[in-house]
This record gives structure tokens, C-alpha cells and sequence, in this order.
């Protein structure tokens, strides 16, 4: 499922219960992000993904620049 961001700002208005996985590289993270959102480049992810340990009480939202990360 894509979320935008006009209903990802909703989601977070209303306090919804969210894991935000913001997948950017450190230096794009520093720039701006998301209050809360957890930063892990996704050459990390892809090196080890069995060491992700993702929440599986809430929605998992995953941030990136560019859509295709």
C-alpha cells in the first residue's frame, strides 16, 4: 500500500500509531525528517534484513527520497 504525504500528515494528526522507517542515507536525514521516524539506510536493510526488527503492533511507514529506494 503507498501512502502520500498529505495522508501520511493526517495519519500523524491524528496520532495513529506509527512506525516511521525513514530509509534515506544519514547526511538526507540530518536535512529534514520526520519527528519520531527512525533513520536506517537502506543499504543497511538490504545487507542484513533479518536484523530489521520491525514492529508488528502498528503500520510500518517507510520514507524515502525518490520512491524506488
Amino acid at each position: 500500500m503507498e501512502v502520500g504525504p498529505g495522508e501520511l500528515r493526517g495519519m500523524l494528526a491524528r496520532g495513529e500509531p506509527l512506525f516511521i522507517l525513514d530509509v534515506r542515507t544519514p547526511e538526507e536525514f540530518a536535512g529534514w525528517h520526520i519527528p519520531g521516524a527512525v533513520n536506517i539506510p537502506v543499504d543497511a536493510v538490504e545487507a542484513d534484513p533479518g536484523a530489521l526488527a520491525l514492529p508488528a503492533d502498528r503500520p510500518v511507514i517507510t520514507v524515502c527520497a525518490h520512491g524506488n529506494r
